[in-house]
């Protein structure tokens, strides 16, 4: 078990995203260690084919640092389901936490790769303002042009129907007047 994790972790340095690292194990044919949690066979361990929400999981479990760790997740009320009316509990941030015990137990990455890895994977979540891949458009570069000046990826600028060009990169943040900046 503990040498297919330090195997996940390796890969996960190597590739930096947790899709690869899933196609890793696949093209390996390497299962994860998963514990049983239901009444029969409570606390065993099973093997399964790894998904990209186990590896996720693992990724971003301070366990696997050597860390424990309470109040993870918030479940106050404030959210709820449209549908089921059921509170939607969210995560809360490292420095938020109510209970972290460094070096509770031998540990397969250090702390400082844990909040590394947690910062990589937050990277790679393509959400407005994140440094992720681009998704949309026929643009050659997207997700790969990087602004000269500012460091930051560039946008695609897709041209209007009429005009017969091809699509630009622009700088978004560098088109912003620095007042309005965010760093």
């Amino acid at each position: 078990m503990r040498e297919r994790l330090t195997y996940l972790f390796e890969s996960f340095r190597r590739q930096g995203v947790a899709r690869s690292v899933l196609r890793d194990l696949r093209q390996q044919g390497l299962d994860l260690p998963v514990r049983v949690v239901a009444k029969e066979g409570y606390g065993s361990l099973n093997w399964k084919t790894p998904t990209l929400s186990a590896v996720v999981r693992i990724l971003h479990n301070p366990g696997y640092a050597g860390a424990y760790v309470f109040g993870r997740w918030d479940c106050s009320g404030h959210r709820r389901s449209p549908k089921t009316g059921k509170v939607l509990p969210h995560l809360v941030s490292v420095a938020k936490w109510p209970v972290k015990i460094d070096n509770h137990h031998p540990a397969y990455i250090g702390w400082e790769e844990f909040m590394s890895n947690l910062e990589r994977l937050r990277q790679n979540w393509n959400r407005d303002g994140s440094r992720g891949a681009a998704r949309e458009g026929c643009a050659l570069l997207q997700g790969i042009v990087y602004c000269g000046v500012c460091g930051r990826k560039m946008a695609v600028q897709h041209p209007a129907a009429k005009e017969k060009r091809s699509s630009i990169y622009i700088c978004k943040y560098s088109q912003t007047p620095p007042a309005e900046r965010v760093a």
